[in-house]
């Protein structure tokens, strides 16, 4: 963990020592690609999540299920004793 931490400082400071400014233009083309590009990251995410979140949702319908039945157990136990 020291050396990741001692890298990232030294990375750090060799990126503010070595900034340089660039009078640059950005054509509308690229700009529709980093559209794309985000695009593309956002519909990703959605898909994950949702797959993900069906995943999660069953498990804890799993969960709930098995709580239930453990106190349906637990009532006709007490049934059972009187």
């Amino acid at each position: 963990m020291k050396k990741v931490l001692s890298f990232l400082f030294f990375f750090l400071c060799a990126m503010v020592m070595c900034i340089s400014y660039a009078a640059a233009y950005i054509d509308p083309s690229a700009v529709t690609y980093i559209v794309q590009a985000v695009a593309a990251i956002v519909i990703a995410a959605g898909a994950a999540l949702g797959f993900y979140w069906r995943r999660i949702k069953r498990a804890l319908k799993k969960k709930k299920n098995v709580e239930e039945d453990e106190e349906y157990d637990d009532e006709d136990e007490d049934e059972d004793e009187e």
